[in-house]
């Protein structure tokens, strides 16, 4: 077992805690298990250089109201890890040449990443376990998940999937780019990638870039997403001309650019049954003004660029562009959509009832 750097924690037998602990300017090098903070609150980690080797970077141990800030990360394996903690935060970060860049193992409530730049992180990038309301802002990533482990840039799991809660996933302003690739693009991962992936109740993602500079690279024939989301859970009964429906959660999907490979989707909301009438899905689902370029796309008329799976759609004002025969959305087979003023080069599948009529009137082919 590696030697901790720097250790702070809750003494309770002595009665002391490190709580508002300023943990600051170090340079830690070599086989050791960086910073490790244990059930303290308000503590602040900063402007530590932590490299050479070492197991972690900063650990962060059920705790609440802690910051990491503005650390320097290098040759590690576990970049940041946190666990059990609420109204932790995470910022202005670097990671170079970890393995995992930041993770969460077990649920953290309320937190905050933003502003940090992860490269080179072989197994993945930032995935989290998360309950409340969590916040990833300007987050930038660069060739993450390149080893054929989990390969994925950022992901989220939210654990109040199961019932109606408060739980919200807010990305925004966040740039993942060339996912499954390593820098030199002499590592290139043999599994699906997933640049932006989550299972959670309700998300608002904006104004983000998932793209590639290094095309060409991904396995083709493999299942790659720009983005991949699940919905919580739902209950569905056709009734002749109505229907009874228990569902809830919300996706907002704006203002982002898709751009990569994937063989049968490029962006998709994936449905998951588990009866006939019981699968996963959100309520409201609205995905517009979002530009789309799928690459490497596989001519299938069961298949398109764009798979939408909701209780009630808003589909509006987004480019999707694909190979010619390649559809451009699949809407699931709603009865209440709102489709107007997107452009395609492929059609729609699966329209279900759509207003306004007729399609070709409201959206524009080219």
């Amino acid at each position: 077992m590696q030697p901790v750097g720097i250790y702070c924690l809750a003494d309770a037998k002595k009665g002391n805690s490190a709580d508002y602990t300023l943990v600051n300017g170090n340079l830690l090098r070599g086989p050791q298990s960086g910073i490790y903070i244990s059930r303290i609150s308000h503590a602040v980690v900063a402007d530590n250089l932590i490299a050479g080797g070492g197991w972690y970077g900063v650990r962060v141990d059920a705790c609440s109201d802690c910051r990491m800030l503005d650390n320097n990360m290098d040759s590690l394996f576990f970049a940041v890890h946190l666990s059990d903690g609420a109204r932790n935060e995470v910022a202005g970060n670097r990671i170079d040449q970890a393995a995992t860049g930041i993770t969460s193992a077990t649920a953290e409530t309320d937190l905050k990443i933003s502003n940090n730049t992860l490269q080179s992180c072989m197994v993945l990038g930032i995935v989290l376990f998360v309950r409340g309301t969590t916040v990833l802002l300007k987050n930038r990533l660069f060739n993450c998940g390149y080893l054929s482990l989990f390969s994925v840039g950022i992901g989220v799991y939210d654990e109040e999937v199961w019932a109606p809660s408060g739980a919200h996933l807010r990305i925004e302003g966040c740039e993942v780019v060339d996912t499954g690739i390593s820098a030199d693009g002499s590592q290139v991962s043999t599994l699906g990638v997933i640049g932006m992936g989550g299972w959670m109740p309700a998300c608002q993602i904006s104004g983000n870039h998932i793209g590639y500079t290094q095309t060409g690279k991904l396995d083709a024939l493999k299942e790659h997403r720009a983005l991949l989301l699940i919905g919580p859970l739902a209950l569905y009964y056709a009734t002749g001309p109505g229907e009874i429906a228990y569902m809830f959660g919300s996706a907002q999907i704006n203002n982002n650019h898709f751009h990569g490979p994937g063989r049968t989707h490029l962006v998709e909301f994936m449905r998951i049954a588990i009866t006939p009438n019981i699968d996963l899905r959100f309520e409201k689902l609205s995905f517009s003004n979002n530009n789309c370029g799928h690459i490497d796309a596989e001519s299938d008329s069961k298949n398109a660029s764009i798979g939408l799976w909701g209780g009630h759609l808003i589909v509006m004002g987004n480019h999707v562009k694909a190979a010619p025969n390649v559809n451009a959305m699949s809407l699931a087979n709603r009865n209440k959509i709102a489709l107007m003023g997107n452009i395609t080069t492929g059609d729609y599948i699966n329209t279900g009832v759509v207003t306004p009529l007729p399609i070709a009137n409201f959206n524009v082919k080219i």
